[in-house]
């Protein structure tokens, strides 16, 4: 006699939803371990779950621009999850990442402040504690779908080791006035330590056209072998595109009026 299963929970709707983004699409199928992991975890069919992910396919934006289409049928409760992580993405991801962990028979808050106390951050009490973790859970997750987006590659160049990979933000996550780009990863350009280090200071950008541009105080530094290899000669590259999350030409070209130094700000260098 088969057992008829229960409706999906808006708790394991949410860990779906944080799920979904953590897998190419491409990769959604009731053979993939992650799928199957998750499955087992709130006593589901990889089949069902994967059907689940493939129903969240419908509302995502960065599919439908390259008509990829999701399944079409799928029920209220994925369009007001989807809906969810859209109007308050922050706030959502925080509820979606401790509902998958919790699923999974883990604290997500023990988690998080292991790790930073790990890596020797001192964590305050009360609300200054929370806002630390939910910056972290935040930005984790944004890291995680530059990596799946450039599969694992600097899109400047091509370096895969994992640990000198950075999700670098274009529009930096300390502007309050662009809260919501904080964890878009169109905001975004998977990058190697020393690249991102140059981006984030300014000396080189990245154009609305996605070529790579190498500022004029980088030019006139007196040359050297190193500084022609890693800075002036990408000046004019295009950036290897990701499979998804385009970066945005909004964010883009904040970056080329507000943080690269232009002409006008060699005065202030020299």
């Amino acid at each position: 006699m088969n057992k008829t299963r229960l409706n999906w929970t808006l708790e394991e709707t949410r860990a779906a939803l944080i799920l979904y983004h953590m897998i190419p699409f491409g990769s959604i199928s009731a053979n993939n371990p992650r799928i199957i992991e998750f499955a087992k975890s709130i006593g589901r069919t990889s089949a069902s779950v994967s059907m689940k992910l493939s129903n969240f396919a419908r509302f995502d934006p960065a599919l439908q621009q390259r008509g990829v289409a999701g399944l079409t049928h799928g029920s209220k409760l994925d369009e007001k999850v989807w809906n969810e992580f859209e109007i308050k993405p922050e706030e959502f991801i925080l509820k979606g990442e401790a509902a998958l962990a919790k699923l999974q028979g883990k604290n997500l808050k023990e988690i998080v402040e292991k790790e930073l106390a790990d890596n020797g951050i001192i964590l305050p009490k009360g609300s200054e504690r929370k806002a630390m973790v939910t910056k972290r859970v935040n930005q984790e997750f944004f890291r995680k779908r530059l990596l799946i987006s450039y599969g694992h590659k600097c899109c400047i160049t091509g370096m895969s080791v994992g640990r000198m990979l950075v999700a670098s933000h274009i529009i930096p996550w300390s502007d309050k006035n662009y809260t919501h780009k904080r964890t878009d990863p169109r905001n975004g350009l998977l990058l190697n330590s020393l690249h991102n280090q140059a981006f984030d200071t300014g000396l080189i950008t990245v154009t609305p056209d996605y070529t790579v541009k190498a500022s004029e105080y980088i030019k006139s530094l007196p040359p050297n072998d190193m500084t022609k290899a890693w800075l002036i000669d990408i000046d004019g590259q295009k950036i290897t595109l990701p499979n998804k999350y385009l970066p945005d030409e909004e964010c883009l070209r904040y970056h080329n009026e507000r943080i690269f130094i232009n002409t006008a700000q060699m005065a202030k260098l020299s």
